[in-house]
């Protein structure tokens, strides 16, 4: 008896042992079948992942531009604050939020209809180039834009004398929008000097629109609300000269100063799910109509309409 229940208890312990190898072999293989089907199936779940990101970030792209233009057209200022423009605004819509900032084309000088006493005025000043360097790359603008009329900014790559530096200093000056009026409320010291005002008037220009501290974005900012009353408002800051006032209405009756902006860039930063999205580069006509459109990843985003 004693022998039949030793004999009993191996045949156990083996039948038991067989059990643990064979569960041990079926856990090793469900293993390889589950990284099989991970291998599959994260790529696509990735790539589903992505996808979805990048559409909610197109919708969010649009969404802001809808709501820059309803707040564009539901103003009733008929000009243009320099430091309310420029305000960077974010709006959170569902699973993701857009941040933009509103680029106004007209601060800049137009490359398609300025003449080339402008554009080397621009380029001598922005690019800190000779005159005589100035004038050469002008003349190619000229030349280039006479067959060629100009569609995109990097064009500019391909006329002879433009690199990728003066390339990069003329993007924050240089437009292809618009009809080549300047907005005096917006538009840098030197592009006021490139299209013809004498220096001391677009220094009392810049100082009148920065208050009396000197400085963009505060409470004593001035802000030019129709153009005929331009150079009022410059006597209250600064004596102009005969000359002076000779040189800015001359400006004024040409009608080449506006105070409120038409053409823009919307800059458009997303984020989706709490994750950085797409920059997104919108271009907007004058009924705020997209116009071009350009996306990039964030982490290699650059202004190059």
């Amino acid at each position: 008896m004693v022998r039949n229940s030793q004999k009993s208890y191996s045949i156990r312990f083996r039948n038991s042992g067989s059990i643990l190898v064979t569960a041990i072999w079926i856990m090793v293989i469900l293993s390889i079948s589950c990284a099989g089907l991970y291998s599959i199936v994260y790529p696509q779940v990735k790539i589903a992942g992505r996808f979805s990101q990048w559409a909610i970030g197109q919708h969010l792209a649009r969404s802001a531009c809808l709501y820059f233009a309803a707040q564009r057209n539901s103003s009733k200022t008929e000009y243009d604050d320099l430091a309310a423009l420029r305000k960077e605004i974010t709006l959170e819509l569902g699973p993701g939020e857009f941040t933009y900032i509103a680029l106004d084309q007209e601060s800049k000088v137009n490359l398609k209809n300025s003449d080339k006493q402008i554009i080397s005025r621009l380029i001598e000043s922005v690019c800190l180039l000779s005159k005589t360097d100035a004038d050469e790359i002008a003349d190619n603008i000229i030349t280039y834009r006479s067959g060629n009329p100009f569609v995109y900014n990097n064009e500019l790559l391909a006329i002879p004398g433009v690199d990728e530096e003066i390339y990069d200093k003329l993007e924050s000056v240089a437009t292809l929008l618009g009809e080549g009026n300047i907005n005096i409320n917006t538009a840098p010291f030197s592009v006021l000097q490139a299209v013809g005002l004498n220096k001391s008037v677009a220094e009392s220009i810049i100082y009148f629109r920065n208050g009396r501290d000197d400085k963009e974005g505060t409470a004593d900012d001035g802000v030019f609300e129709t153009v005929g009353e331009i150079v009022d408002k410059l006597y209250t800051v600064r004596m102009l000269s005969t000359e002076d006032e000779i040189n800015i209405n001359f400006f004024i009756n040409s009608g080449k100063f506006i105070v409120k902006s038409k053409n823009f860039i919307l800059e458009v930063k997303t984020e989706v799910k709490g994750k950085e999205g797409n920059v997104y580069y919108i271009v907007l006509d004058q009924g705020y109509v997209i116009k071009d459109w350009r996306e990039e990843a964030a982490a290699v985003s650059s202004l190059k309409i």
